[in-house]
């Protein structure tokens, strides 16, 4: 799921989700470990302030 504000003097970003990651030749990662051990339930997110026009300050990215 991704959620997102791109208007306005306060913006933000968020992708939340959980993940699995089948690759050929390796063991199997269930859903239930990668959400613990690689990515966590919000793998990416980050904050901006845009008090001008030609002015932003971004606070992130955020990675788990």
């Amino acid at each position: 799921m991704v959620l997102q504000r791109t208007d306005g003097w306060f913006q933000f970003y968020l992708q939340a989700g959980a993940y699995n990651i089948p690759a050929l030749g390796v063991s199997f990662l269930a859903t239930d470990k990668t959400v613990t051990d690689l990515y966590g339930p919000l793998p990416v997110g980050f904050l901006k302030l845009a008090p001008g026009k030609n002015t932003s300050i971004m606070i992130g990215p955020y990675r788990h």
